[in-house]
Order: C-alpha cells, then structure tokens, then sequence
C-alpha cells in the first residue's frame, strides 16, 4: 500500500465508520473540546498522573550486580517537585522490573481518567542501542506508551500523553561504541509527546551527577510551567543545554566534550499549555504572556533554499498521480514565505545525493534556514528514489554544522510525503461534549526539525500532509511560529481526512498523524521583511 492507494474524503465521519464497523469494534471516547480548538482543554478536575519510574540498582541474567545509576534520585526529587508544582499526583515506582513495569502501566491505563487534564509518564534508567534497562532486562520503550493510545486507554483519548526518558549511558565492556540513535516504534495515536534523551549520549552533571536534560527540563518547568506552552518550554531547554552542557569524563577522551540534544517527538494535534486551578481565567491570561525565548535570527539577506525532490515516475513502482499540483501549491507556499525554491523531478540515488551534495556546499552565510521537502513512496526499509530504495539519512546527513559550517546554529527543515510501511491507522472516534455531534535515525545535532506525513510502519493516505502544510503555510506562516503551524497541521490530518475507497472496506475509513521530530534550539518564526 502507497500514499496514493485511496482517496481521502474531508470531514467524512459517517464514511469512516461505514465499512470500519464490520471489521473492527470501533473505541468511543468523550471529550469537552470542539475538533478545531487551537489549545487541549485543561481545566478538568484534576491535572493528572504522572507516573515516575526510577532506576538506580540493577541485576545481570546471572542476578549479580550492575554498575547503579549514579545521580538519579537527584532527578526524582526535581521531577516530583516541579510535577507537584503543576498539579500532578505522582506516582513512584523504584526498581521494577521489566513485568513490574508492564503490571504498572497497565493498572494505571485502566484506571477511569475522564476527570483529568492529561498524563505524564517519567522514565530514569541506564539503556543501551535504543533500549532501556529496568531492573531485571533491557526492554523497548515503545512499551512505555503502548498502554495509551486511545483503543487502549478511551479516557485519555484526545487527550495529550506526554512521555520524559532520561537513559544514561552504559558502559560497553568492550570499548566499542554503539549507534546512539533510539530504534524504537513511535505510537500509531494523536496526541502523544516523546522527549528523548537516548542512550550512549553524554547526559549527566560531572558535579551532582544528575542529568542535564532532567536539571534543566525541571528549572524550566518550575519557571514557565503555568506561562508557556509546553513545546515552546521544551525548545528552550534545548537551547539551554546546547549552549550550556558538554560532557567532562577524564577517563575517556573519546567522550570529552559531547554535546547532548534531547530529541522532542509530537504527535500533538492542539497546543498544551498549563493553567493554575485555583487562578481566574485574566490571572492565567496574563501569565500565558511571558515571554520564555528568543527566535531564530530571521532577518538575514535571504529565506534560504528550498529544495523539492518531487518523485512521480519510478522504475519498479506505481507512479504517483497529482503530486505535480502539490508541488506547485507547495512551491508557491514557500516562494510566498521568500524562499528560492529548487525543485527536482524522478531523481535516482546517484542524483539526489550529487544534488544534496552541492547544496550543502553552498555559502548559506547570508540565509535564514534551509528546507528540504520528499514527496515519494516509502516504506519501513526507506523511501524510493526514480532507480531505487533509499535511506531517509541521506537527506539530512550532510547538514550537520560540521558538514555545513554556514548553516551552523540555523535551522534545518525537512518535510516527507511518504509512507513508512503498510500498517492501517483505524483510528478511534471522539464523541466532543461541545460539538453534538525503521525507524529513522533523528540528528543527534542541534536544529533540526524532521516532519513526516506518518510515523513508522503506517500508510500515509495520499497527500493530505503536504496539502494541508501548504494551507497552514498560506494562514499561519507570517503569524505563528513553526511548531504550532505544525500542531495546527497534525490537528487537520487527524480530524479532516479519512481513506475514502469503498470498493476495498479492508482500506476504508482510516486515519493518519504526522510526526514531527525536533531539536531546535529556538521558536522559528518567519518575518514578512524579505
């Protein structure tokens, strides 16, 4: 199955649930918010859980100890104050292993919590290769957040899950160095947020031992917690510990001065922003003014680049019919925001890399950004040149600061149209009180924000990612800055369209939410003085 396998049918309720019904029981969730609210709506009765799992001793297969993770009851106390300080009754778990965990989340996925704002879970641990150590094994940490998503858990439905994994590094016994990105399967549901500090990166304080991401995340929330949104909060904590934090192990040159980048994963489809219970709606008014950080300098001699790599012929696959009209929508959207599009058709390999190469060789001195957007077939072993299949690294990969010193400190933008496998999204439907009725290896570098029509191992419908970017892109471009254009974009997606194709029910009806995958350092906000 393609992105081009079905139509997409706007605002079609009734079709998703006509042909869905007979093959699958279709989850009802309530919640008390219109389907275009801009912002999740937090004064419920309660804030919330928040779930702290903490892991400072652990055993090997043979129960003998493991070296213990040093400075993590640190990180516990400031998680616990600044979650308290937000309103959240907070659960702690120490040592558990990987059943116990399983056990937990799973009582806690059970529980009713129709009167709560939302749900956080904290995870503080050692892990290796993308994987996280409890007490007993290593796991995957896509088993933290299985328990959420809306068929498992209708109370949460609409409701945004927010999810903080602090793994600190294990030592490798025999010196070798490991890929130090996460393997994880992001989840298949709207309205969860991962913020990711993985293993094998260089986390903690030399002096306290705690955590740099916990350290900072902590000061902020307990600054901005009630003023600021919270992927607004979490830029800043990015910048922070890119400017701020680089590792000092005297024992190991190899690690001496590194870099650490928390890696933030959205699938939010409103922005989240936290109210006090006990204030007046003009008291929280004025606290949602403050201002947490500084954009982007977007003031340069030009926009920057924007290259296009439009796919619509291939050599082995199905072409792709229409994508011409959203690339010429798209190419105006971004001419319109001042950038010098590039547009490039049925590149192979070869090609795209000689293009990627020669941009990023360019004086991008005196550019704002760069941004590159894919509109191809995919899949979860890559997405497809004209010749063949190819790694989704490559796009990126030779736009770190030490690749392109000029774009250094700017920020990198891409954008994929591409399916990243064959799973179906069913979605679940949202019964609103108000209106009646594989995995890609992200940039370890700071500045680089990653939008992707669908997470790993699902379908992406047509092209309702790029039509809608282009829309919010025309409205939003000069007003709101990146991040929340693209939560307004991931909200169009999820609720606007379904897979409309009634000859084939098995593909009828389905859903699809965008990811975005962030490290920038800054709000990124176009200026109109171009």
């Amino acid at each position: 199955m393609s992105e081009n396998g079905g139509a997409s049918k706007s605002n079609s309720t009734n079709g998703a649930g006509h042909c869905g019904s007979s093959f699958f029981k279709e989850p009802k969730a309530v919640m008390s918010v219109s389907k275009y609210e801009r912002f999740y709506k937090v004064n419920h009765k309660n804030r919330g859980i928040a779930v702290i799992l903490n892991h400072e001793h652990f055993w090997t297969k043979n129960k003998s100890k493991k070296q213990p993770n040093p400075g993590t009851n640190a990180d516990l106390m400031s998680f616990e104050k600044a979650l308290k300080s937000l309103g959240f009754k907070t659960l702690i778990y120490e040592d558990q292993t990987v059943q116990s965990i399983m056990n937990i989340l799973e009582d806690v996925s059970e529980e009713d919590h129709s009167d709560n704002d939302c749900f956080i879970l904290v995870c503080l641990t050692c892990g290796k290769q993308g994987n996280l150590r409890a007490r007993d094994n290593l796991y995957n940490p896509s088993i933290l957040w299985s328990y959420f998503t809306a068929k498992k858990c209708s109370t949460l439905a609409g409701k945004p899950k927010l999810f903080f994994i602090q793994a600190r590094e294990e030592e490798e016994t025999d010196g070798s160095q490991v890929d130090s990105y996460p393997s994880y399967t992001i989840p298949d549901q709207a309205d969860v947020l991962i913020v990711s500090v993985i293993p094998n990166m260089f986390t903690f304080n030399k002096e306290t031992q705690s955590s740099w991401f916990a350290q900072v995340l902590c000061e902020k929330l307990n600054t901005y917690g009630f003023s600021e949104d919270i992927l607004t909060l979490l830029t800043s904590v990015n910048r922070k510990i890119a400017e701020n934090f680089e590792s000092f192990i005297v024992n190991n040159p190899n690690k001496q001065v590194k870099k650490e980048i928390p890696h933030i994963t959205s699938m939010l489809t409103r922005q989240l922003q936290f109210y006090k219970k006990d204030c007046d709606e003009q008291d929280n008014a004025v606290a949602s003014m403050t201002v947490l950080d500084t954009p982007y300098k977007m003031n340069h001699k030009n926009r920057g680049f924007a290259v296009i790599l439009n796919h619509k012929i291939f050599d082995t696959k199905d072409p792709r019919p229409g994508t011409s009209v959203d690339v010429n929508n798209l190419e105006k959207s971004l001419q319109r925001l001042g950038f010098h599009t590039e547009p490039y058709l049925n590149l192979t390999v070869a090609k795209i890399k000689q293009v990627l190469k020669k941009v990023s060789e360019k004086d991008h001195s005196d550019n704002d950004c760069f941004l590159l957007v894919c509109l191809t077939h995919g899949s979860l072993r890559g997405i497809s040149a004209s010749d063949n299949l190819y790694n989704p690294n490559e796009l990126w990969s030779l736009f770190t600061e030490e690749k392109c010193p000029t774009l250094a400190g700017k920020p990198k933008l891409f954008f994929i149209q591409a399916c990243q496998g064959g799973n179906l999204d069913a979605g679940v439907r949202l019964y609103s009180q108000v209106d009646s009725g594989s995995p890609y290896k992200i940039p370890s570098d700071p500045d680089f924000l990653i939008a992707s029509a669908t997470v790993p191992g699902f379908v992406a419908w047509r092209s309702w990612f790029i039509k809608v970017l282009s829309e919010k892109l025309d409205e939003f471009g000069f007003t709101e800055d990146l991040l929340t254009l693209l939560t307004y974009v991931s909200c169009s997606v999820a609720v606007d369209f379904d897979s409309y194709c009634p000859s084939n029910p098995a593909n009828h009806g389905k859903k699809q939410i965008p990811s975005i995958n962030s490290t920038l350092t800054r709000k990124l906000k176009f200026s109109e003085n171009i």
